[in-house]
């Protein structure tokens, strides 16, 4: 599950970039949508549906803590990984998981 981490350099309770957990659920993310755009909402309710890392990685984030992590993580590599913001929909931000 995701937890936030007191930064050590400011205080803030952001992600820290090697942060596991954050690794954890990019990682996921991209081996269940693989080059598919998706929005939080989306890949709240899939997970939902299905059992495996995606479904253990988001916990109990809801799409609205989910997207404001993308946010935060947006542009930075995990295992490989970024998560680029791509556009906009009814359902809030469109993501994009890339391989780097």
């Amino acid at each position: 599950m995701l937890t936030r981490r007191p930064c050590p350099h400011c205080g803030g309770t952001g992600f820290r970039r090697d942060d596991p957990d954050a690794a954890g659920l990019i990682t996921a993310i991209a081996a269940h949508v693989g080059s598919a755009a998706f929005s939080a909402c989306e890949l709240v309710d899939h997970a939902k549906l299905t059992s495996g890392a995606l479904r253990a990685s988001l916990g109990d984030l809801n799409a609205r803590r989910l997207g404001k992590l993308l946010s935060q993580i947006e542009g930075q590599e995990y295992d490989g990984v970024t998560i680029t913001r791509i556009g906009s929909s009814n359902q809030g931000l469109i993501w994009l998981a890339s391989r780097v």
